[in-house]
């Protein structure tokens, strides 16, 4: 949140927007270096979601695996999306976005939902880096050089109201609504 006031605060940088408001493409940097950075990032995540248990014990497996499903899920979803209901554009950014923002969502939740809800967080995950993407964007006129607030903010965000949503119930120290609350909160 410190991030999108940021942004907001210091402006667009020169040349992102046209007299009338509209996105101009800014290349910069390299395509190939940005898919290195998102899979050096996932493979930090299984470190980071693994090793968040402080234990090498069976849910390391479901941890890494429920994170493995949430960012392949988001990244076909926010492709997919993108590709038949965003006119085609910034693919690639959508891409690895989507992917980053599915590692972010199942972070809060990851060891406490089924594979499957994995696979559903992932798929939501995607399609919420796409919409905030381009609210950012084009609609709220804020440069994010990176997209980090889609994914970090709005993912992190989605991610952590999933802890309620879809988190198996004899996994909560809490039942749903009060779970939801305290993950609203």
């Amino acid at each position: 949140w410190i991030a999108l006031m940021g942004i907001y605060m210091v402006g667009p940088r020169i040349g992102r927007y046209d007299a009338l408001k509209r996105v101009q493409p800014m290349k910069s940097s390299d395509y190939s270096y940005s898919i290195l950075g998102v899979m050096i990032l996932w493979l930090g995540w299984w470190g980071f979601n693994g090793g968040s248990t402080l234990a090498f014990n069976n849910d390391v497996v479901k941890i890494i695996l429920n994170t493995n499903l949430a960012g392949a899920a988001a990244c076909f979803s926010a492709f997919f999306h993108g590709y038949f209901f965003q006119k085609k554009k910034d693919l690639i950014e959508k891409i690895a976005g989507g992917s980053l923002t599915g590692l972010v969502a199942i972070t809060a939740c990851c060891n406490v939902v089924s594979p499957i809800n994995s696979l559903i967080i992932g798929l939501l995950a995607g399609v919420i880096h796409n919409y905030f993407y381009v609210l950012i964007a084009e609609k709220w006129h804020l440069d994010d050089p990176v997209g980090a607030i889609a994914v970090h903010g709005f993912g992190g965000v989605f991610g952590t109201l999933c802890v309620a949503l879809f988190g198996e119930a004899e996994l909560l120290s809490t039942d749903r609504w009060t779970q939801l609350a305290i993950q609203f909160l």
